[in-house]
């Protein structure tokens, strides 16, 4: 082929509203309760990037060697994202915590 056919085509992206969880939406997440254990799972995995900015596969990407302790003895994650690579530093928060101790131990 001589030429790129759509080389003079031009994809027109639509202007779209983002919207933001508040604190009482996020707080019936935290406290919705489902006995089927993998809805908990998702709402656990939900919860964590919601409150360390991490994308589904940053967090299934996790390892122990992405924790560290810092100054006065705060966890940190530190990671460098899949998509970006971009290296981040967040710090654990004590709910983050909590989810991470729920499956400790459970390869999930």
């Amino acid at each position: 082929m001589a030429f790129n056919p759509f080389s003079t085509y031009k994809v027109e992206r639509e202007s779209v509203e983002i919207d933001f969880l508040d604190e009482e939406e996020l707080r019936k997440i935290i406290n919705f309760n489902t006995p089927i254990p993998r809805f908990e799972r998702a709402k656990d995995m939900f919860l964590f990037g919601c409150f360390t900015g991490l994308s589904y596969i940053d967090i299934k990407t996790l390892t122990a060697e992405h924790f560290e302790k810092g100054v006065k003895d705060r966890i940190w994650i530190k990671k460098r994202r899949v998509k970006t690579g971009v290296l981040s530093r967040i710090p654990l928060l004590p709910i983050t915590k909590l989810i991470l101790d729920k499956y400790k131990g459970g390869g999930r």
